[in-house]
């Protein structure tokens, strides 16, 4: 399967994200973008680039130019992702570990771990943000292998390897590889599952806020009660005296 976590023009692109951002890659903020555009709700681009830029800190000595050259960035990747992985067959895969990594290179494996990491949860965090389905419903009426739920799971073993609770880092990093490799396989074999229950789900969503703006404006045309006024249940008793209380 090809790989389009890369798009063209990565090289510049890596360039004018280390000159904008302290601490977020490249890859993070395709994962954050992929995220966004995959929820069940509608997002703005702008809010979530205001998250981003929050949460880094951004570069305070930034150029205007190198501005407008991210704003220009952001905005060809928020198109370019939102084209190619919105059907079954383009899963949205995470920067590649590269093929000649041995497991001796522990440092090497400890970096990748990390940015895989970073990467998956920024694509969670934003995928939850543009949603309001709750997963455990989710799971339980549609497919207990949902992705979201499934990525998670692996991510919490992941991250008990690379930064356990006793402070110990892992040494067993042939596993690490396991896990990561775990996670691209995922991500590929769950993907066109989980686009088809998306937009199964964006569908039950919409219905529901129609339902929900009926009500409200079915709900407002029923006149309203004052307190001394008989009470609608027919008591013969006035409204703040029976079913007020």
């Amino acid at each position: 399967m090809m790989n389009i976590s890369s798009y063209p023009g990565d090289g510049q692109a890596q360039a004018i994200t280390a000159r904008l951002l302290k601490y977020t890659t490249l890859g993070e903020l395709k994962a954050a973008i992929a995220g966004s555009v995959l929820g069940l709700d509608l997002v703005s681009p702008l809010a979530l680039l205001n998250r981003i830029q929050e949460e880094d800190g951004g570069n305070g000595e930034a150029k205007e130019e190198d501005v407008k050259s991210f704003l220009s960035l952001f905005m060809s990747l928020w198109n370019d992702i939102a084209q190619k992985h919105q059907e079954e067959n383009t899963p949205f895969l995470f920067t590649p570990i590269p093929a000649d990594l041995k497991v001796s290179e522990y440092e090497q494996w400890n970096t990748w771990a990390w940015q895989r990491m970073n990467e998956l949860d920024d694509f969670l965090l934003s995928l939850r943000e543009a949603g309001s389905y709750n997963e455990e419903d989710v799971i339980e009426q549609f497919n207990p292998n949902f992705l979201p739920h499934v990525l998670d799971a692996t991510a919490s073993e992941l991250e008990g390897h690379i930064c356990p609770a006793d402070g110990e880092a892992t040494n067993n990093w042939a596993e690490v590889e396991r896990l990561i490799i775990k996670i691209d396989r995922d991500m590929q074999a769950l993907w066109p599952q989980f686009i088809r229950e998306s937009k199964q789900l964006r569908v039950m969503n919409i219905e529901a806020q129609k339902a929900f703006t009926r009500y409200e404006q079915d709900f407002s045309l029923i006149p309203k009660i004052g307190r001394n006024d008989p009470c609608p249940c027919k008591s013969g008793k006035k409204f703040k005296k029976c079913c007020l209380q």
